[in-house]
């Protein structure tokens, strides 16, 4: 028990360093920088293959709305107010406070809705939907138009009475109509601003805010057009392709974050809390050994746990199960990079707090549900639900943890035998029989039990008899107190059902079934799902104060920048350094140790009195609690073929890498790599891409060429590649352009090579033209490819487009090879005399033909 409270202590320290009040962009020890601007062209290139380039992919992206937002603040030379109507409306879905909802309502009315529809309520009128209703009306009667009937006395006073008296549907709009009129029949201020309320209220609010989605489909059709063209034509969609090339690009390594204290251990290594070094953030990292997971056989489960947790963390977030944000891998280890947790878990919780009544258990069990939910939408089933697997944060609210044992049931039912004794449902005990989501109702049923109880339902009178357990399990009707309220009763019964079909979410609604319950009445599940009500537990903060941790674990050094210890102030420390052996030795030689050999001790050759148990993990114990000894591995060797199992293993989501992006070092590493590019155009210097948007340019942005003598350096250059050419400048653009033409080309290879340890392109000339080979890399792997595939394009055309000017010109001149010959000379030509933006190939092409 003091080791829990030890690791609850250790997360509280880290936790705290968290809370601490310096910035996140100050905790950074590590800077990002953004890769040049000139990467927009590659970067477009990629996204429009990935079909990537649409308003709602990109404003659907955390950093891709910040920039469309700051595009239409600070940037669009027209206002585009409809963001802040959007803005504003998503606001008041997040509010809960019922002033507050309509304080804010009344600023949506006030600055968007009725000060375009009561200065324009003619437009307003004309988009009633009332003549639906009355052109089904004059069909019947064959009538002629609405607007000449409704603007005669008797025809509109007919028509409110069919409106009022006659049709089936009701028809408010008749009355907002007459509303609108009043309002502006209406002199006396005081008068028109009570008709306007009355009008909000009854007309406008109370459709509008109870069905949002039809006003923001409408505020994106505007945003899809005029100002999202404009917004890919500005620097901010250059900054997105930055930010974009920076995540896609993201090769992580242990200098990655700083690593501090070990807060978990397992059977296949540690958990340890760590600080991502270039933004600040606080994480949990957890390390497998691969060594280990090789002796016990364990990959296919060590893989499978990144798999579950990519599925629960990819897409909308979940606040109730520990999600992954980074997955990487160095030699010996595999790591997961998790959120932090650092309120215990329930079982060590219900040990210190004793069993939670029916209310406490009520609040775990709704935020628990949706939990599960997540998952099983996403086709998985968890199959180890139990208290011990339940972290409580900082707040006290909860989340799923561990998902070695997840398994995905899309494609085909699992069958396995997992999880805990005590938890598994009979279908899951029953060997060889296919289950799926079931599997986790019942285990919930055993959780909630516990909780109450302080057992399982099936670990009676506290035996640890696996077997036992086991068979209770598949044969015993639980008994429940009396204690137990009636809903209660019949929510575990239900739960705790053999019967598969019979039992509560597993009758084709899933988790809507147990949220249906009257156990759960009177829940509002959105409220659950946005963390509103008040967990019943706050986890103590341990013995470290918060406030003052990270003060006390690190200090500004800027603080102590102009101060210089002097040999003189090192003189007072001479005799600081201090041994406190005599203590030592008093204690030892107490009469209570009589007859104890220190050097045994010291060896551990005592026999221990206790041997800890190995925890309640089943699960062929791939994950269970407890150290190991290194010793265990030191024959176990990695070979080749074992790394190559985790080739895919590194995996970034990008949701959750925007989303600690922007909460941290976003705006930081803007302001700085606009101060840089403003530098740049200070200084005047020139920039390779700033005549490229009109011209027929295929791709452009710095490339590496091996150059120098022997062909030893990688030089810098910035590449522009045209349907006839490649041009190569140099940085400072001082010297003409290395040209390469695509028929001097023999050949780009079709894989990269290997070159100085950088994967490579390699192009190769015809014979007797220059070197016979020139190599070219980028360390952007998606710059890279974009280069490789776009140079293979080039050159494949080009030749199809020769060939095919050759051939018709040796028809008609009966020659192939001059004419060939002559196209090339005539394409160079155009060039050296200063035509110099392509189009020459498409001229000699042309003028051939």
């Amino acid at each position: 028990m003091a080791d829990l409270e030890a690791v609850l202590a250790d997360v509280s320290y880290l936790m705290a360093m968290e809370k601490s009040k310096s910035a996140p962009a100050a905790r950074a020890s590590k800077k990002i920088i953004l890769p040049d601007p000139s990467v927009r062209s590659v970067m477009h290139k990629y996204l429009e293959k990935e079909n990537e380039i649409s308003f709602d992919k990109i404003f659907n992206q955390i950093l891709g709305y910040l920039l469309f937002k700051d595009f239409c603040e600070n940037v669009s030379e027209e206002p585009v107010p409809h963001l802040k109507f959007y803005e504003q409306i998503k606001n008041y879905e997040k509010t809960e406070c019922h002033d507050e909802r309509r304080k804010l309502a009344r600023e949506i009315y006030d600055n968007f809705i009725m000060k375009e529809m009561l200065s324009h309520t003619h437009e307003t009128k004309r988009k009633l939907s009332v003549r639906s209703v009355m052109h089904k009306y004059l069909e019947k009667e064959n009538e002629i138009s609405f607007d000449k009937i409704f603007n005669q006395i008797l025809g509109y006073l007919l028509f409110k009475d069919f409106c009022e008296n006659v049709s089936e549907e009701p028809v408010p709009h008749l009355k907002f109509y007459e509303q609108i009129k009043n309002y502006e029949k209406t002199e006396c201020h005081d008068e028109r601003r009570k008709l306007a309320r009355e009008i909000y209220d009854n007309f406008i609010m109370k459709e509008m805010l109870s069905h949002t989605h039809p006003y923001i489909e409408e505020i994106f059709h505007h945003l899809r057009g005029e100002p999202f063209v404009k917004f890919l034509e500005s620097e901010k969609y250059t900054r997105f392709c930055q930010w974009k090339n920076l995540e896609l690009n993201i090769q992580l390594t242990m200098n990655d974050f700083s690593v501090h204290r070990i807060i978990g251990r397992g059977g296949f290594g540690e958990v340890y809390g760590c600080r991502k070094a270039d933004t600040g953030k606080m994480y949990a990292m957890k390390c497998l050994d691969k060594k280990r997971i090789k002796m016990k056989q364990g990959e296919t489960l060590a893989l499978n746990e990144r798999t579950m947790l990519s599925l629960v963390s990819t897409g909308i977030d979940c606040p109730f199960i520990v999600c992954m944000t980074y997955a990487f891998h160095t030699t010996d280890k595999l790591c997961f990079i998790l959120d932090l947790m650092n309120g215990g878990d329930l079982h060590y919780h219900l040990s210190q707090h004793g069993v939670f009544n029916e209310s406490e258990m009520k609040f775990y069990a709704a935020e628990v549900i949706l939990g599960l939910e997540h998952m099983h939408k996403r086709y998985i089933v968890y199959r180890d639900l139990k208290p011990a697997n339940i972290l409580l944060d900082e707040n006290g609210h909860i989340r799923i943890s561990d998902l070695g044992l997840a398994c995905d049931f899309s494609k085909k039912k699992p069958h396995a035998s997992v999880g805990t004794h005590g938890y598994m449902a009979p279908e899951v005990l029953s060997k060889g029989t296919p289950y799926d989501s079931s599997a986790d109702w019942f285990s919930f049923g055993c959780m909630l039990y516990k909780l109450l109880k302080g057992h399982s339902p099936f670990r009676q009178h506290k035996t640890k008899d696996k077997h036992e357990i086991d068979r209770m399990t598949l044969t015993m009707n639980v008994e429940l107190p009396e204690s137990f309220s009636k809903e209660l009763r019949n929510l575990l019964e239900s739960l705790l059902h053999r019967d598969v079909d019979k039992r509560l979410g597993c009758r084709g609604k899933g988790a809507e079934e147990v949220k249906e319950h009257p156990f759960f009445a009177g829940i509002d599940w959105h409220q659950v799902y946005i963390q509103k009500y008040t967990p019943p537990l706050i986890p103590p903060r341990g013995e470290v104060n918060a406030a003052d941790a990270f003060d006390i674990g690190s200090f500004d050094e800027e603080d102590t920048k102009g101060i210089k210890l002097t040999e003189a102030d090192q003189e007072l420390y001479r005799y600081f350094p201090l041994t406190i052996s005599e203590r030592a030795e008093e204690v030892k030689e107490h009469p209570f140790f009589a007859g104890i050999d220190w050097h045994q001790v010291y060896i551990q050759k005592y026999t221990p009195p206790l041997i800890p148990p190995r925890g309640e993990v089943n699960a062929a114990d791939a994950f269970d609690i407890g150290s190991f000894d290194e010793e265990d591995t030191k024959g176990i060797k990695l070979t080749e073929a074992d790394q190559e199992l985790y080739r895919y293993f590194p995996l970034t989501i990008s949701e959750r890498w925007q989303q600690e992006v922007a909460e941290t070092v976003f705006e930081t590493v803007n302001n700085e790599a606009d101060k840089v590019e403003n530098k740049k155009k200070a200084k005047q210097k020139q920039r390779f891409d700033a005549d490229e948007k009109e011209s027929d340019c295929i791709l452009h942005g710095y490339i590496k060429r091996l150059g120098g003598a022997f062909a030893s350096v990688w030089q810098t250059r910035y590449a522009k590649l045209y349907p006839n050419r490649l041009e190569l400048h140099s940085e400072s653009g001082s010297t003409k352009p290395e040209l390469i033409f695509m028929d001097q080309i023999e050949e780009v290879s079709s894989d990269y090579v290997q070159y100085k340890n950088e994967q490579c392109i390699q192009i190769r000339f015809r014979d007797g033209i220059r070197d016979g080979r020139i190599v070219l890399t980028n360390p952007d792997e998606i710059g890279l490819k974009e280069w490789a595939l776009s140079l293979r394009s080039t050159h494949k055309l080009s030749q199809e487009l020769l060939g095919s000017m050759a051939k018709k010109a040796g028809k008609i001149y009966g020659t192939e090879r001059d004419i060939s010959t002559a196209a090339s000379a005539t394409n160079k030509a155009a060039i050296i005399t200063g035509n110099v933006s392509g189009n020459a190939f498409a001229k000699s092409t042309n003028g051939s033909n």
